[in-house]
């Protein structure tokens, strides 16, 4: 089984969070492949290419970084754009690396994907330090130290969960969400989207 890694990072800490993601999993699952792409760096060939092509997998791991509470327009606009025929009925993990709030980031995703027909299992979210010494791509052991290890103990149970349901040996169920993730994507979606616009500017340009 082939399962797309989609990640939004710039900074290291999504992309630390989706490789032990996959570490989790290959240890459930060792037949799994995992390929990763990182949205970013996609944006930008979809800027410069006439005939850019999605990647279609057996199902999804999908992470990005919050942006003033929500998740970075750049990335919705690539989710949106990706053809519903490549994630109908598909599952989809997502997660998220933050740095005080994950905000509405699950939401944001979550909703997405049930318009496309997708299948969102769970959501992991971590808080990672506010501030690193000389921020660094990719992150290593020791530049996560400063990071909570309780927070990690998340990433077991949702992964067998996703596990089990890859393999089919459980129903799929919608996941609940508290009404904060909701009632902060109503109010704050609103009310950053002129920030998150130009800051999505920026990130693309790197």
């Amino acid at each position: 089984m082939k399962i797309g890694v989609l990640i939004g990072s710039f900074t290291g800490n999504n992309k630390h969070l989706a490789d032990v993601i996959q570490k989790e999993l290959k240890q459930l699952q060792p037949d799994y492949q995992f390929e990763e792409i990182m949205i970013n760096q996609e944006t930008n060939k979809q800027l410069t290419s006439k005939n850019y092509q999605y990647s279609n997998f057996d199902a999804y791991i999908v992470g990005c970084f919050t942006d003033c509470l929500v998740a970075p327009p750049y990335v919705l606009s690539y989710l949106n754009n990706y053809p519903q025929a490549f994630l109908k009925n598909k599952y989809v993990l997502t997660f998220n690396a933050h740095g005080g709030d994950g905000g509405s980031v699950q939401h944001n995703l979550h909703q997405l994907f049930l318009r496309k027909e997708a299948k969102p299992v769970s959501h992991i979210k971590i808080k990672y330090c506010n501030n690193y010494i000389g921020l660094t791509y990719p992150k290593n052991e020791l530049e996560v130290q400063g990071i909570k290890r309780d927070q990690f103990a998340q990433v077991h149970p949702k992964c067998v969960l996703y596990n089990n349901l890859l393999q089919n040996k459980a129903p799929y169920v919608f996941p609940k969400q508290s009404c904060g993730p909701r009632l902060g994507s109503f109010l704050t979606t609103p009310l950053f989207k002129k920030i998150t616009n130009v800051m999505s500017m920026k990130y693309t340009r790197k």
